[in-house]
């Protein structure tokens, strides 16, 4: 689902900024992320989720891929 996602943006170059409400574990956060950085864009990427128990889930996603 997140590959579909980040397949549907043309032109990753323009995206300056990624914002992900209720991000969970962070799975498309780190697509998008992953995909700026492929394209060599400065965009920044920024997941807001209230749980607390997602923040280590999210690092523990990021460490993964």
């Amino acid at each position: 689902m997140a590959q579909r996602m980040v397949g549907s943006v043309n032109d990753w170059s323009t995206v300056k900024l990624a914002l992900d409400i209720g991000c969970g574990r962070g799975i498309l956060l780190n697509a998008v992320a992953t995909q700026l950085k492929k394209t060599g864009s400065s965009g920044r990427v920024v997941g807001l989720d209230p749980s607390k128990r997602t923040t280590l889930s999210t690092l523990r996603t990021a460490n993964v891929e």
